[in-house]
């Protein structure tokens, strides 16, 4: 259904919220990554996403805020499901899968362009040591 409001609007179909139209725009969607080592294990946050106002199209995600649509190009659900993140979730990786996710995950994440990573450095000086 987001997927349908967000192309009558693009094309300029004009939409109402109670008597206002409703405008749109489109953004850059991206997030950040925290990576937290714990003893051992590491706990990886997905910060900074706008989850209170996050719309999941098919292919896009989607926002309103204040009475505009905004369209996100960047990240899509698509590729976060890829990657095993969804928004505003915490993954947990235990001392006996960490070293599997620095070495196949981790990589991933950081060639993305949308992704903005803290604590990988950390955690990989402390699985080398």
């Amino acid at each position: 259904m987001a997927d349908e409001v967000n192309d009558l609007l693009y094309n300029g179909t004009k939409l109402y919220s109670g008597n206002r139209l409703v405008g749109y725009t489109t953004d850059k969607l991206s997030a950040n990554i925290k990576i937290e080592e714990n003893n051992g294990s590491a706990n990886i946050l997905v910060e900074d996403f706008p989850t209170s106002t996050l719309i999941a199209g098919t292919d896009k995600y989607y926002g309103y805020y204040k009475g505009v649509w905004i369209k996100y190009d960047g990240l899509t659900p698509k590729y976060l499901a890829q990657l095993g993140l969804h928004p505003g979730k915490e993954l947990r990786f235990s001392k006996k899968n960490v070293a599997e996710f620095a070495r196949k995950v981790l990589p991933k994440l950081e060639k993305t362009d949308y992704l903005a990573i803290t604590g990988a450095n950390g955690l990989r000086t402390i699985l080398t040591s």
